[in-house]
């Protein structure tokens, strides 16, 4: 299921990716959303710091953040994890680092097994 998920959101991205080509205007940021459920919050938090820093080390400009909702009513204490790429090729080249760099595809794989994606979303940023 998860292997299905994860083709859907590539060929999301790259329609979004081939669409992006074709307009003229300036690239939208490109932002990436997800709801976790991580019961060990700070290891999970540490192993997202040490993903970043591979991600680094492979060209993709990406800015990971964790946040936790605080004021949100009966959503209070959910965490989010935000992946900003400043545009939609940046997104495409970080999809491809995840799927042929080694040391990054198993850093994602210990990540995945440290929570539970209750939601997971592709933003592109639209300025006035």
């Amino acid at each position: 299921m998860m292997n299905r998920k994860i083709a859907s959101i590539l060929l999301s991205a790259a329609a979004l990716f081939l669409m992006a080509g074709a307009v003229q205007a300036a690239e939208p940021v490109a932002l990436r959303i997800l709801v976790v459920q991580a019961p060990d919050l700070k290891a999970y938090v540490h192993e997202l710091g040490v993903a970043q820093g591979i991600i680094k080390k492979t060209g993709v400009s990406a800015m990971v953040r964790v946040w936790r909702a605080q004021f949100a009513g009966p959503d209070a204490g959910t965490v989010v994890v935000s992946l900003e790429f400043a545009n939609l090729a940046a997104l495409a080249k970080y999809y491809e680092a995840a799927r042929s760099n080694a040391e990054l595809g198993a850093e994602l794989a210990k990540i995945a097994t440290m929570r539970k994606v209750v939601s997971d979303s592709l933003y592109e940023e639209m300025s006035p």
